[in-house]
């Protein structure tokens, strides 16, 4: 399936193979949300994933947090003018686990 995307001023067009077309409006001053996924080490059991999860959610900009110490994952959606990658870095660190580079 071929997907285009076009992006005008206000609204954002998706036309498949099939030539069906759709379209979303979007706020062209409102920043796009990033997801970034870093690994992390010494999360070793589920209050950890909890702990890293919450203060991660408690920060301004940051809109979805997923955790998993089993895989030594944190997953996190997050608005770049209002936070940046270094704050998420430090706030995993002020938990007391080490963030990968």
């Amino acid at each position: 399936m071929a997907l285009t995307v076009r992006k005008f001023p206000f609204y954002v067009l998706l036309s498949f193979c099939n030539e069906r077309s759709y379209a979303f409006e979007y706020d062209r001053y409102k920043s796009i949300a990033m997801k970034n996924e870093l690994q992390v080490s010494g999360m070793s059991c589920g209050g950890c994933q909890l702990l890293v999860k919450e203060a991660l959610e408690d920060q301004d900009g940051v809109t979805q947090v997923e955790a998993s110490y089993l895989n030594g994952v944190v997953a996190v959606d997050y608005d770049p003018d209002m936070i940046s990658m270094a704050t998420i870095r430090a706030v995993i660190e002020q938990q007391g686990f080490r963030v990968q580079d």
